[in-house]
């Protein structure tokens, strides 16, 4: 067995020289396999965390055009002459309310 091991072959190398280059080569292509399975993994988790990035702005920017819409609509309820808004603005945030007689509406 060893003598068949070392025998030489067409290209002048021992056998078992050219049965460990073809281990280490297998190994190393399962290796590089394992590393694109990886890479891939991560690169569809990376994907799958920006794509839920990006509805989670898309989501809060619509709660902010929303609050927006609120307050602008609360401001103008607060100047309309006409209204109560300002007079109960006021008593909510008044030392002495006494002082918020002016904003009642005629």
């Amino acid at each position: 067995m060893l003598n068949w091991l070392a025998l030489r072959t067409a290209f002048g190398l021992p056998r078992w020289a050219l049965i460990a280059a073809a281990l280490l080569c297998a190994v190393l292509a399962i290796l590089l396999m394992l590393d694109r399975i990886g890479t891939t993994a991560a690169t569809s988790s990376k994907a799958q965390r920006d794509a839920g990035a990006a509805s989670q702005r898309a989501q809060d920017l619509q709660t902010t055009l929303e609050r927006t819409g609120d307050a602008n609509a609360a401001r103008a309820e607060i100047y309309d002459p006409g209204s109560r808004a300002r007079y109960d603005q006021c008593l909510r945030s008044a030392r002495t309310p006494a002082n918020c007689q002016r904003f009642l509406p005629d």
